[in-house]
């Protein structure tokens, strides 16, 4: 300890290594209530997180969040790939989304099959928002293929998709 400060080596405490990243700052980047995002002050602190645990869905999370609030859709999408990426790999499912079957949805961990889920239907989302309607829809309508009863909610956005003629 230096200064009152706990320094924590990377290699041997990874978890604790990118909390103190994320805490950098003063600034709480995984709760987007507690952070402001919009002033682009929590860009380094991501950055180090990512380049520390690319594949830490935490660190992915708060990247995400952080293009969301700054209006950079493009890095967003590609965030969000890449945690869903992760999340297929964790859960064993085809490298194609579009192969997905409900099937494969059974004996699997649920919370982040959900993830996963939901990973699309950001994914999803930012397809409408960057103006690619039919990318979206198509997402949106798998989603609604293995969630018939509409627990994630796509078939809300759906609509507004059908209805669109002009990115959301």
């Amino acid at each position: 300890m230096v200064h009152g400060i706990a320094f924590i080596h990377p290699i041997k405490d990874t978890r604790s290594w990118i909390y103190s990243i994320l805490m950098s700052k003063n600034y709480i980047l995984t709760n987007p209530r507690m952070t402001p995002y919009s002033d682009g002050l929590a860009e380094e602190p991501l950055a180090q997180a990512y380049a520390l645990a690319p594949e830490n869905l935490s660190v992915l999370v708060a990247r995400y969040r952080f293009f969301y609030y700054q209006h950079r859709y493009e890095e967003c999408l590609q965030t969000a790939q890449q945690a869903i990426e992760v999340a297929r790999k964790r859960l064993n499912f085809p490298e194609k989304w579009q192969e997905l079957q409900v099937t494969m949805f059974q004996d699997t961990d649920m919370v982040l099959a959900r993830f996963y889920l939901m990973g699309l239907k950001g994914m999803a989302y930012l397809q409408l928002r960057l103006g690619n309607l039919l990318e979206g829809k198509v997402i949106l309508e798998k989603i609604l293929s293995l969630d018939p009863k509409d627990r994630l909610g796509a078939a809300a956005l759906l609509e507004v998709c059908e209805n669109a003629t002009v990115a959301i």
